[in-house]
């Protein structure tokens, strides 16, 4: 019982981690009128697929997809900085960072396996 809540616990932090992430990725959009800055939404996939696993690094690449396409140009209206190439940018570089975030994952899980296996 104590593992489910310990578990639990620290999936509930991750998440909360990662919304603060994405608020301060957004009010930093929003506050500096700079949708450049907007390209650290692809670094949350990464963070996602390394703490809480692949599954999700999908959800939260789905969530940059939303903010991207809904949310950022509603932050920064008529920017010339704010494109369909930038969007396409930072969705396709969040989707990079996400195989990035799970290539690591997969092998450093791998080695602690075989590093567990050698000591029986």
């Amino acid at each position: 019982m104590i593992r489910n809540n310990r578990t639990r616990r620290i999936a509930a932090a991750s998440v909360a981690a990662m919304a603060m992430l994405v608020t301060a990725v957004t009010l930093s959009v929003a506050f500096f009128r700079q949708p450049m800055l907007a390209l650290f939404y692809a670094l949350l996939p990464l963070v996602a697929v390394m703490t809480m696993g692949w599954q999700a690094g999908l959800i939260v690449e789905s969530l940059v997809g939303v903010l991207v396409w809904l949310v950022l140009p509603l932050l920064a209206p008529g920017s010339p900085a704010m494109r369909p190439l930038l969007q396409w940018v930072i969705i396709g570089g969040g989707a990079l960072t996400g195989l990035f975030g799970w290539a690591a994952a997969h092998t450093l899980l791998t080695a602690t396996s075989w590093a567990l296996q050698a000591q029986n």
